[in-house]
């Protein structure tokens, strides 16, 4: 049960990824940096998706979706509640985006739906 798990929280942080890469990406209207982040983040969340290149995916996808926080942080820290200043409700997930990503960099060895050797799954 906790491989079937970690492979459905794997691969729906994947597609959060790879809509907020396509919202960044597609069109491009706020510069290149703007598309530069959201081409990663498709990548990352395909990455993830497909289960390859754990040892450096996972703690990028860490990298990525907690930096993300540092644009929301009001919304995040303001009361997720309609009207408050700075607050706004739909950003305010994130947080429980960026726990997800820690999960399953912590147990990515128990993910038995990736590419990671077997040897190492086995500790």
């Amino acid at each position: 049960m906790r491989s079937w798990t970690l492979f459905f929280l794997r691969v729906t942080l994947a597609a959060v990824l790879v809509v907020w890469g396509a919202e960044k990406a597609l069109p491009p209207s706020d510069g290149a940096w703007r598309v530069a982040v959201g081409i990663l983040e498709i990548a990352l969340g395909l990455g993830l998706a497909m289960g390859v290149y754990g040892k450096w995916l996972y703690p990028a996808v860490c990298a990525v979706t907690g930096l993300t926080h540092a644009g929301v942080w009001r919304s995040i820290i303001a009361p997720p509640v309609a009207n408050a200043e700075g607050s706004d409700t739909l950003l305010f997930p994130s947080f429980a985006i960026f726990a997800a990503a820690l999960v399953l960099t912590a147990f990515r060895d128990e993910d038995r739906f990736t590419d990671t050797p077997t040897e190492e799954k086995d500790h």
